[in-house]
Parts: C-alpha cells; sequence; structure tokens
C-alpha cells in the first residue's frame, strides 16, 4: 500500500472520530455533565440539617430534636428539661419553671412541647421533666386564676385549710368547724358545748347556757347555731350540747332555763319533761320538795284538801282505821288522837243486813273492782266500777288498770283479770273477751300459732279440734240412755209385759224381714217427743198404741 493511501485512511479515521465525539456530546448534552459535578455530601449540610446517606441529600432536624454544626450525620435529641416544638433548630429550649415537657420519649428525652403545671402541682425550678405534687396542707402560688402554671407553694392560713390533692388553693373552714393553726389539711369539728354559725374562722363560740346547738351531729359536735332550750328542758352544763328534760320531780315553766324547778313540798311529779307539778290528792301528803310520788296518809291520820305537805291526826273522839283516808269518823270510845280502831262502832256479827247494804261509811277504802279519785267512798254515793277490759285488785283503788295481754275481764267491778283458756288467745291489754285461736293448748296465750289443717296427724291428735273433751262425751251419752231408759218405761207402763217379750225375743215383735218391709213404705215416722210434760205427751204416747210402731 502506497504512502499516500495510508495517510488518507489515517485521515479518514481521525475524522470519524471527531464526528462520534461531536455526537456524543450532541446526545449526552452538558446538562448531564453539571449533575454529575453537583453530587450532594455531608459536607454540603448545614447547621439544623443532618446528611440522610439513604437519599444523599441534607435533611432538616426534626420536632424534639437539634442539629447544632454543619456537617452531622444525624440530629441530636433535645435532653430531659428541653424541648424543642420547631424543625430545622440548633438548639433545644429549657421547660420553664411553673411548666412541664410534653410529648417526649419514655426516658424523657425528645420533648416536643411544654404546658402549665396542672392544678394541685407546681415547678419551682427551670429545665425540668414534670412537676411536683403540692403538699396538703400548702396552696400553689405564682400560677393563674385557674389553678396552673404554680411556681411555689405557702402553708395554708389559719382558718383555712387544703385536703384534695386535685386542687391547688386553700379553702375555708365551713360552719361547724374551725382551723387554729397554719399549715392544716383538715378543719377540727367544733366540740360539744360550742357552736360556728361563720367560715375561715380559727376557733368555735361558747353555746350560752339555756340554750343548746342546732344544726350539728348526733353526738353533740359541728353545731352551726343555737336555739333556746323550750319549756320543760334545760341547760346548764356547758360542756354539753343539748337541752334535756326536766327529771322526775322537777319542772321547767320557762323556756331558755338553765336548771330545772324541785317540786314543792305538797307537790309532785313522776314524769320528764313537765312545766308544773301535780299537788298531791286528797288522803296524801308530799313532805319534801323534788317528790317524784304523794305517799298516802297513814292510818291514824287523814287529810280532805290536795297539796299538802303532811296529814292531819285524828281527834280524839275519832278515828281513822286506813290509808288514804280524806276524813276522819266519829268514835265515842276514843280518848286519843290517831285512833286507828273504835270498839263501839263494831258490827255484832250476828246482825242481820239486807242484800246491797253496804257497811262502808264515807271516807271508807273502795271495796276490790270499785274506784274512786281518791280511793275512799264519796259521801252519798258509791265507788265506780271496774270496766269490762280492767280491773281493781285492792282495797282503796283510784283508778281501775287494764287487764295484761293473756287476760281478760267480761263484765262489770271484777279484782282480778281472767286467764285466756287453751283454745283462746289475747293480744292486747284492755280486753273484754278472747279471741278464737284453733289449736292452741297454751293458757294465757298472748298470739296464735294456728296449728295447719294440712297436718292430719296434728287433727287426730289434738283434741281440742273436736269441740268437746271426753267428759263432754261422756255426759251426752249418760243423757242418750238417760232418755232411753224413759222411753222403754213409758212403753212399759202403756204396755205391761213389752219389756219381758222384748228381753224374751217373743210376743209380738216383728222379724227383720217385716221391718225392712214397713220401712220400704216410707210412711211418716212419729213426732219427737214435747221437751215439757204437757198434754201433748199423751198424744204422742197414744201413737204407740200400735206394736207395729215399736
Amino acid at each position: 500500500m502506497s504512502e499516500s493511501i495510508r495517510a488518507r485512511r489515517g485521515r479518514l479515521l481521525a475524522a470519524l472520530a471527531l464526528l462520534a465525539g461531536v455526537a456524543a456530546l450532541v446526545l449526552v448534552g452538558p446538562g448531564a455533565m453539571d449533575a454529575r459535578a453537583a453530587t450532594t455530601t455531608i459536607d454540603d449540610c448545614e447547621a439544623g440539617t443532618y446528611f440522610d446517606a439513604a437519599t444523599d441529600t441534607c435533611v432538616d432536624a426534626p420536632e424534639g430534636t437539634f442539629v447544632a454544626d454543619d456537617k452531622a450525620p444525624s440530629p441530636t435529641p433535645c435532653p430531659v428539661g428541653t424541648y424543642q416544638d420547631q424543625t430545622k433548630q440548633t438548639r433545644c429550649e429549657d421547660v420553664p419553671i411553673g411548666s412541664e415537657a410534653t410529648g417526649a420519649a419514655a426516658d424523657g428525652t425528645r420533648a416536643t412541647g411544654v404546658r402549665l403545671c396542672p392544678q394541685g402541682t407546681f415547678q419551682d425550678e427551670p429545665s425540668r421533666a414534670a412537676c411536683k405534687p403540692i403538699p396538703l396542707g400548702r396552696a400553689g402560688t405564682g400560677g393563674g386564676d385557674d389553678g396552673r402554671g404554680s411556681t411555689g407553694t405557702t402553708a395554708c392560713a389559719i382558718g383555712t385549710f387544703r385536703g384534695d390533692a386535685a386542687t391547688t388553693g386553700c379553702l375555708p373552714a365551713p360552719a361547724g368547724t374551725f382551723v387554729a393553726d397554719e399549715g392544716r389539711s383538715a378543719p377540727t369539728p367544733c366540740p360539744a358545748g360550742r357552736f360556728q354559725d361563720g367560715t375561715g374562722k380559727p376557733e368555735c363560740k361558747v353555746i350560752p347556757l339555756g340554750s343548746g346547738g342546732s344544726g350539728g351531729l348526733d353526738d353533740g359536735t359541728r353545731s352551726t347555731g343555737t336555739t333556746l332550750c323550750a319549756t320543760g328542758t334545760f341547760r346548764g352544763d356547758a360542756t354539753t350540747t343539748r337541752c334535756t328534760p326536766a327529771p322526775a320531780g322537777r319542772f321547767v315553766a320557762t323556756t331558755g332555763a338553765t336548771s330545772a324547778t324541785a317540786c314543792s313540798v305538797g307537790t309532785f311529779q313522776p314524769a320528764t319533761g313537765q312545766t308544773s307539778c301535780i299537788p298531791a290528792p286528797a288522803g296524801s301528803f308530799v313532805p319534801t320538795t323534788g317528790s317524784n310520788a304523794a305517799a298516802l296518809c297513814r292510818p291514824g291520820t287523814y287529810m280532805g284538801s290536795t297539796g299538802a305537805s303532811q296529814c292531819t291526826t285524828a281527834s280524839r273522839g275519832y278515828y281513822v282505821p286506813r290509808a288514804g283516808a280524806t276524813s276522819q269518823l266519829a268514835c265515842a270510845s276514843s280518848t286519843t288522837t290517831g285512833a286507828t280502831t273504835c270498839e263501839s262502832n263494831a258490827v255484832p256479827a250476828d246482825e242481820g243486813l239486807d242484800d246491797g247494804v253496804s257497811l262502808r261509811a264515807d271516807g271508807d277504802p273502795c271495796p276490790p273492782g270499785t274506784w274512786s279519785e281518791t280511793g275512799t267512798v264519796p259521801p252519798g254515793g258509791t265507788c265506780i266500777p271496774a270496766r269490762p277490759g280492767t280491773f281493781v285488785a285492792g282495797e282503796g283503788g283510784t283508778a281501775e288498770l287494764d287487764c295484761p295481754p293473756g287476760t281478760f275481764s267480761d263484765s262489770f267491778g271484777l279484782d282480778a283479770c281472767v286467764t285466756a283458756p287453751p283454745g283462746t288467745y289475747v293480744p292486747v291489754a284492755g280486753s273484754a273477751e278472747p279471741l278464737p285461736c284453733e289449736g292452741s293448748t297454751i293458757l294465757g296465750a298472748t298470739e296464735c300459732d294456728e296449728v295447719s289443717l294440712a297436718t292430719p296427724a296434728v287433727l287426730e291428735d289434738t283434741p281440742a279440734r273436736t269441740g268437746m273433751g271426753s267428759s263432754s262425751w261422756l255426759l251426752i251419752l249418760g243423757g242418750v240412755l238417760g232418755v232411753g231408759a224413759g222411753v222403754l218405761f213409758l212403753f212399759e207402763r202403756r204396755r205391761p209385759g213389752f219389756l219381758a217379750t222384748l228381753l224374751g225375743g217373743g210376743g209380738n215383735a216383728k222379724g227383720p224381714s217385716d221391718r225392712t218391709k214397713r220401712a220400704a213404705t216410707a210412711e211418716p215416722a212419729p213426732p219427737a217427743p214435747p221437751d215439757a210434760a204437757t198434754t201433748d205427751v199423751l198424744e204422742w204416747d197414744e201413737l204407740l198404741d200400735d206394736p207395729e210402731d215399736l
């Protein structure tokens, strides 16, 4: 090959290579080369961002983290006590006092926010992750009116307290209580004898004597007010709260009393809480003050008026035979005072008196079964008989008494009640008759537990259910036998030899077949015998003349 040919080939190849390069530049373009030259590296990441190798890009630091320097490979979590609520930050913020971090991880880092301390908590230091509970007896300070954001605490003042952990402020002591010291978690109830009608007070007031506490508890504490003691009651003990009923033997006639007044001599009071005393009835006396009962005048003495403090001794020529007399009786043979017997007034044993004539003089005690207000026979009259349902047991009764449950009285003037027999019961006092109680075997029963009718064994074994005992059946059987004997005697009188025929089996006695035949005719039966021996007896007897009637 000649030299010229080789030279032309070389020039052709060079031209082709140049054309290929130009084509490559045209096809790829200049942007591709610029991009290759601009690829991001960690060196390109500034503060607040970090390099993400997965995407070869710089990424903003998220909330709860920060990037303080350039060329950071990752963000840094906000430490405990700090927070960051924005992205692409170079540092975290300290949690301020009165606040706590929010949105943090379990270890307290990466907090994304902050909030005020809730009620019942406080924080007096910065850069703290959480608030502290306010101790009971103290209140939060430095916060808002809603009780949040407390930056400190202070002891509750006198008259106030705080015992609820969910609250922030102290509360005033309510009525009926007080708070005497600072830093208390609860109020103190007013003790017995004291009250408090205001709130937030350091002490209670004394309940005035003659008044009682009101609005408190049953034990006399926590009284919120006072009220005057009513009539019949009093209060004179400063250590108590309630008004006390006047005891027996005493009375209180006015309101606001500090003590009860003793009944004077000649009067008494058996009940409590009363406003006056009762004069001693005639025939009795009360010798001392503060008595709860009157005493009957002793035999040999008497008293005809009420309210006496002592009885009058029977004068010479008189006597008083019993206690509780309202007058003295004349006695010609009496030569001393205070006589209790009189020989000249004795009634001979053989002296006859018409029935119904009372031997009792005016002033003598009412007999058993009767009574009067004084217990004696009134002048020109008689004592009152006890009504049904009541009784008067002995002499000199001043009132009728109700028969107790289990007993009754069914007529006037009884001196004792009747015990309810078996088969009956009396559930209440003052009964005039018992109530039926089927099956009861108790004497003097006050309630009825009836035997169940569905128990045959009990019915068979309980004679009370038949209505008659064995003695009643014997009486009925005796009556039937007596009537039969009378009929047989009548037959024998009208038809001599009838008994001999009947006993001997002969005579006109009919056989069983004849009786059966007569029964089949259904003839009317002879009438029953009359109750009394009248002319009807003869007519009834004549009906039996026919032997067939036998």
